[in-house]
């Protein structure tokens, strides 16, 4: 049974979790690859503002550890301005740190993916998969496999009509990570593309280590409570 801090949790996690990854199976760690580094382009646009985020991504232990190094350009098409400014997103386990790399100044929150995870198995997930496609009239279709970085992705295209606002998003995964999602809502585009992937790799344990200039702050998630 899906219990009540799990269904707090997971309302959040469907809003940044590809409906085609909420079904998989978890049961080796949250991708299926031990290590990475992984170099991936976001692009985010609309008539007046787009942004553009490259990220490089460090992967230890399925996914348990993970660092997320990115550096993000804005374009204000109507100031005809452009700002930039650099993060690092840790995911070590049980908690997750989001640190701004220009201002030495971080927060430190409860992870909750990993929490969502650990406490669903396959059937829970795919019950909850199931819900979750029927709530948001979610239409999940495969749509083939595709070469991205290297190696073959499996695809799907997901429609979805929720509260009046009609989405699109074609999404092509390997072992459970995301090297194309592709999605347009109300104007606004979103692209994500893994452009380099290095399974395999080793990776620096220092790259899963909050820079000792940042300044901490914890934030308690009462969703996260039972």
């Amino acid at each position: 049974m899906i219990n009540n801090r799990i269904a707090k949790i997971a309302v959040l996690i469907i809003l940044v979790f590809p409906f085609s990854l909420i079904a998989q199976d978890y049961s080796k760690g949250i991708y299926e690859f031990e290590t990475a580094v992984i170099k991936l382009v976001k692009t985010t646009s609309n008539q007046m503002v787009e942004t553009i985020s490259t990220e490089t991504i460090y992967v230890d232990k399925h996914g348990a550890k993970e660092a997320r190094y990115v550096n993000e350009v804005t374009n204000n098409k109507i100031a005809n301005m452009k700002t930039e400014k650099n993060s690092l997103i840790i995911s070590d386990g049980e908690w997750m740190y989001n640190i701004d790399l220009d201002k030495k100044t971080g927060k430190k929150m409860k992870n909750l993916k990993n929490q969502f995870l650990e406490g669903m198995d396959k059937s829970n997930m795919e019950k909850f998969a199931k819900e979750m496609t029927g709530s948001m009239n979610a239409d999940v279709e495969k749509v083939g496999e595709k070469e991205i970085a290297g190696v073959v992705c499996k695809g799907t295209e997901t429609t979805t009509n929720f509260a009046g606002m009609k989405s699109k998003t074609t999404t092509y995964i390997y072992k459970n990570f995301v090297f194309l999602n592709q999605s347009e809502t109300m104007g606004n585009k979103i692209e994500d593309k893994v452009i380099e992937f290095n399974e395999g790799a080793n990776v620096d344990a220092e790259k899963f280590k909050v820079p000792n200039d940042v300044k901490l702050q914890t934030i308690d998630l009462p969703i996260g409570r039972d």
